[in-house]
């Protein structure tokens, strides 16, 4: 989907990175990687050479190499990365409600729902959120395995005397690995927590959704009414025009009395009264779309003034059962007690005995300026047991080392270490984080009981409003069926001059007022489905369609 942003002065500085890169330099800079350290097999003869030239060997090497990587990633990025760099600053413009439709063809609601989805902000924010709850489950993931990083080192050692002590050139190389064995419970439950997150973030972006298509689809109904509306106010405002004009004459003429002329008038201006009302309301509705839809300005494109009418027969206890299982906002809660609860494992972790162990193996060497280097194993073993108790932390450790002499600084090649040590009150801080987690799963968990009984006050009250709004559909329909009745009735009896341009204004304005009650009844009934249909969590369960 592409990104289009409703205010179309705001810049985008960062460009978008598409899977297509990734795949393109990650490889390279791996392959180039694997050059640069694969040199040490190649380098193994340049080594039987004297130090310094040597050295300079070593450095124009590599340096050739980091030279052949940058170029490697430069030109691939420059390839693949070109049409994306060339995104950055450029501004994005929402898409206008006219581009869902040919010329000519009026706007139906799943065109507006599918120009929204391309324009609405929140919409995008909430997946930028659930990519970012994505990344953030990757990294604690991550931290379940151990930590292995690699090193090479040289160093260079000088003497102001060299005739008393000559220089001297020490080099190693190796992988150091770090893993906490076992940690209280501390890196499973952060995952957890980060699982928990990502699907909160998944949730809270649905209900941005439903959100999202109940506002579309309650502005689409209500500039559908008032687009209709509009239309039929205005052709009663022409006929009784019509109807004045003739008593006008008849007035003129000394054929109507005044009361009559002044009475037609009256239910004249009754009429473009409301004209213009309906003009208003139909300007606001409009406004109302365009902040549903995203775009900056209402569009001048019509929708279909057509309301359908589907009679629903909803059920309450299945619809309370559906928002029980269905509705994001609850099941985003329990994310976010499951949030709390892994909160408090994580707070009490330091209770519980924690071991880490940290290695490195490698090789090393070292010699005096003239000496060839002679690379011998080097390794070392660290393991660290801890316990809280009483506020205070008991520390064990134990290392095994061996390495190559280092000279100019010791000529030990093995060393074994045990240790123990005692830190009064380090673990204060601890105990006020268990209570402060404690108190938050609480205080989430009595958020979700509270949100339990708000659904379910919801899904009545929507459930009620979808009743009320059939049974109002039901009275409009037969209300207008009497006012075009009546209406036949004064024509027939003004043919036979029974009833006069009064009653004939009167009847008009009465049949407008019932039909424009009818359209706002079958509005109402739409978008009570749609508030039925957010209530319990399943946009489209009920269509009234």
């Amino acid at each position: 989907m592409s990104r289009i942003y409703p205010n179309n002065s705001v810049k985008r500085p960062l460009p978008s990175i598409n899977r297509e890169y990734f795949s393109a330099v990650i490889p390279a800079c791996f392959l180039a990687g694997i050059q640069v350290f694969s040199d040490e097999i190649t380098w193994a003869p340049a080594k039987r050479s004297p130090g310094r030239q040597r050295f300079v060997q070593y450095l124009w090497v590599r340096f050739n190499r980091i030279i052949s990587v940058y170029l490697s990633v430069l030109f691939v990025t420059m390839l693949l990365g070109s049409p994306l760099l060339a995104q950055e600053g450029e501004e994005e413009s929402p898409i206008p409600l006219e581009a869902a439709k040919p010329a000519g063809r009026l706007v139906n609601l799943a065109e507006c729902v599918a120009i929204g989805m391309k324009n609405y902000e929140p919409l995008k924010l909430a997946d930028e959120e659930v990519e970012l709850a994505r990344l953030k489950r990757q990294e604690a993931h991550r931290g379940l395995f151990p930590a292995l990083s690699m090193k090479a080192e040289q160093t260079k050692g000088e003497t102001a005397d060299p005739f008393l002590s000559p220089d001297f050139t020490e080099q190693n190389y190796g992988a150091t690995l770090t893993y906490d064995v076992i940690g209280g419970g501390k890196i499973i439950s952060t995952y957890r927590q980060s699982v928990a997150s990502h699907l909160a973030a998944t949730l809270s972006r649905e209900k941005t959704y439903q959100d999202f298509l109940y506002s579309v689809r309650e502005a689409y109904w209500n500039l559908a009414a008032n687009q209709s509306k509009l239309k039929d106010l205005e052709s009663t405002r022409n006929a009784i025009r019509e109807e004045l004009k003739k008593v006008t004459e008849q007035y003129v003429l000394d054929v109507a009395v005044k009361q009559q002329f002044l009475a037609v008038k009256s239910q004249y201006l009754q009429a473009n009264t409301q004209v213009n009302n309906a003009k208003k309301n139909f300007a606001k509705a409009k406004w109302d779309m365009a902040k549903a839809l995203g775009i900056p300005k209402p569009s001048d494109s019509p929708v279909e003034e057509t309301i359908p009418f589907n009679k629903i027969e909803p059920n309450l206890d299945t619809c309370l059962l559906l928002a029980a299982t269905h509705r994001p906002d609850l099941k985003m809660q329990e994310e976010l007690v499951e949030i709390a609860r892994q909160g408090t494992k994580v707070a009490t972790a330091y209770k519980k005995p924690r071991i880490s162990l940290n290695s490195f193996y490698g090789r090393s060497a070292s010699a005096y300026e003239g000496d060839s280097l002679n690379f011998r194993e080097d390794w070392q073993l660290n393991a660290t047991l801890s316990q809280s108790f009483l506020g205070n932390s008991i520390g064990l450790t134990g290392s095994d080392i061996k390495t190559s002499p280092k000279l100019g600084q010791s000529t030990r090649t093995r060393t074994k270490t045990e240790g123990a040590s005692l830190h009064v009150l380090d673990n204060m801080r601890n105990r006020t984080e268990d209570k402060q987690s404690d108190l938050a799963y609480r205080q989430a968990a009595l958020k979700r009981d509270d949100l339990r009984k708000d659904v379910a006050m919801d899904v009545e009250i929507s459930f009620y409003n979808v009743n009320q709004a059939l049974l109002q559909v039901e009275f409009s329909e037969e209300d207008v069926k009497l006012a075009d009745e009546e209406l036949k009735v004064v024509l027939s009896k003004g043919r036979y001059g029974l009833a006069g341009v009064l009653e004939v204004a009167q009847a008009r304005n009465r049949l407008s007022a019932s039909r424009t009650a009818r359209v706002d009844a079958l509005a109402s009934y739409q978008t009570a489905i749609a508030g039925l249909n957010r209530a319990i969590g399943v946009p489209d369960q009920f269509k009234g369609e």
